[in-house]
């Protein structure tokens, strides 16, 4: 019987560009990481085997997920090849409203983003696109009807533009509540937000926590399950909640 782990380290990332934004990887910065954990043996696992894996309390030993937000272009100039030299696959999620133009925020960096085209091209080389819901806004603002249909909507039009099931959902910004989560759980089989911690197998599956690559940044990732690298990130998550008042991340 294969090893297996009552945690998996699910991965976020954003952008693979060089301007520094607070949402941005490097692409040698991201061609490292990938790089260390395809030497340590590490392997990707696509949504439905996580969701497999959540319901059975394990996953295969160094197994991850590996994820993009908002759906940048560079992730099929940048991202698709690095991950295809390693066999690696991962989940793009889109906010339907932006696919082909921008972000708007003020720490998002200006660049384009995938069309349906681009996203299509994604699916056919085995990656996953998944709901980032609608407008990007922060579904906690929004009056029930209209998380519903966010939710549905950038679901519907998803499944209908790239030929593909959607199972999965990023909460834009991370913004989740008891009201967001019902809704998204009636709806998808996982929902992410940004709780900066493993996934394990008491994760709610309306909010499961990721490990954004920011906090991964010149940092050794090949013993990403160890306890130094553990007990790293709880230092962080700890230092984040400090400042959550403050600031939030994307």
């Amino acid at each position: 019987m294969s090893e297996s782990r009552p945690f998996i380290p699910v991965l976020t990332y954003h952008s693979i560009d060089d301007s520094g934004s607070p949402v941005s990887i490097a692409p040698a910065e991201f061609r490292r990481q990938m790089r260390q954990l395809a030497s340590a043996g590490w392997r990707t696992i696509a949504m439905d085997a996580f969701v497999r894996g959540h319901r059975e309390g394990r996953w295969p030993a160094r197994a991850f997920v590996l994820t993009f937000d908002d759906g940048y272009r560079n992730v099929v100039e940048h991202a698709l090849p690095t991950a295809a030299e390693h066999s690696f696959q991962g989940t793009v999620f889109v906010a339907v409203d932006r696919v082909g133009g921008t972000m708007a925020g003020a720490s998002e960096p200006s660049l384009p983003l995938l069309d349906w085209d681009g996203l299509r091209a994604l699916a056919s080389k085995g990656w996953a696109v998944a709901s980032h819901a609608c407008s990007h806004r922060r579904l906690t603002a929004l009056a029930p009807g209209e998380i519903a249909r966010e939710l549905d909507v950038s679901k519907a039009t998803i499944e209908d533009r790239v030929g593909a099931p959607v199972t999965a959902l990023a909460y834009p910004y991370g913004a989740a509540s008891a009201e967001v989560e019902r809704l998204a759980g009636e709806r998808y089989a996982a929902a992410f937000g940004t709780i900066l911690a493993y996934a394990t197998a008491s994760s709610r599956a309306t909010n499961v926590e990721r490990i954004d690559a920011y906090y991964l940044k010149e940092r050794a990732v090949d013993a990403l399950d160890g306890a130094i690298m553990r007990g790293y990130l709880a230092l962080r998550r700890a230092g984040r909640a400090l400042r959550r008042p403050l600031t939030a991340r994307p």
